[in-house]
């Protein structure tokens, strides 16, 4: 058993320092990151397990998409792609659906010389034992990703208007 909640963290507003990212190289949280008294949002989903321990980051609560009334996180969809030998990085990222809400687009930027197919995506993915829900709709392979700032962070906005103008005009 496990809860879903919201991260609070008292991690100091700094340029250049993420706090969020900071919990995912550890892979764990301790459990007073978890309250919420005040301190800055980090804006992070975690999973609690039912004793108290640790919290699972399993990402960004403004990048959660819900496909059919289910939570897909796509930080963990970006986990297991980047392991992928052909898969340099990836962004995942919801678009509107009239049927399902949302629906996920994998954004790939390929390795050199490599190709990567939308077959080969799922293939992999089904190979580590992704529910079928969290499996992406599409695969966009791009050269490389609108950044935010001079951070270098994705702007997965800009992904998100840009899938989403995609699929408009497709379906016109």
């Amino acid at each position: 058993d496990q809860a879903v909640v919201q991260l609070a963290v008292p991690f100091p507003r700094q340029k250049g320092f993420d706090g969020l990212a900071a919990l995912q190289k550890l892979g764990t949280v301790a459990p007073a990151a978890v309250a919420r008294i005040g301190q800055r949002d980090a804006g992070g989903i975690a999973a609690v397990p039912g004793v108290l321990r640790h919290a699972h980051l399993l990402g960004r609560s403004k990048d959660m998409i819900i496909r059919g009334g289910q939570n897909i996180y796509p930080a963990e969809i970006e986990g297991l792609l980047n392991d992928h030998p052909k898969v340099a990085a990836v962004a995942i990222v919801g678009y509107p659906d009239k049927e399902m809400g949302e629906r996920a687009c994998a954004y790939v930027i390929p390795k050199a010389g490599q190709d990567f197919t939308f077959d080969e995506m799922v293939e992999f993915l089904k190979g580590k034992q992704l529910a079928m829900f969290k499996l992406p709709e599409r695969l966009e392979v791009v050269a490389e990703f609108p950044a935010v700032g001079d951070s270098g962070k994705v702007n997965k906005e800009t992904l998100k208007k840009e899938i989403a103008e995609k699929v408009k005009q497709e379906s016109s």
